[in-house]
């Protein structure tokens, strides 16, 4: 004859360990999601910023005003465009190369003459 078991064989121990796996295993991989994300953010924010900064910096240029005031490791560059591309009299083609975090950016357009410095 057989005797009833008392204890249910240690089931309910390790379906709480397998539990307590599987949650640590799904905080691990939001952690890292969340932490690529905010690394992305912070890209797309340079990124942002650099071609804000280009774009203030060409239209100084087009009103013959000086370029925008930068911060530590931002730089400018301007530079007169090799392009056979005609401009209108009294302007030429110019490129804006704005550095910021690492990110570059390149923006063309049109300046009066003798503004590139």
């Amino acid at each position: 004859m057989r005797r009833p078991r008392r204890h249910p064989g240690g089931w309910f121990i390790i379906d709480a360990l397998l539990a307590m796996g599987v949650i640590v295993i799904l905080a691990a991989t939001l952690a890292a999601a969340m932490s690529s994300q905010r690394k992305a953010e912070a890209r797309l924010a340079a990124t942002r910023e650099s071609i804000r900064l280009a774009e203030q910096t060409l239209v100084a240029l087009q009103a013959a005003q000086p370029a925008p005031q930068v911060g530590e490791g931002v730089t400018i560059q301007v530079e007169s465009a090799d392009t056979s591309a005609a401009a209108p009299a009294g302007w030429h083609w110019v490129t804006v190369t704005v550095t910021h975090d690492g990110r570059k950016t390149t923006l063309a357009g049109l300046a009066p003459a003798g503004g590139v410095q």
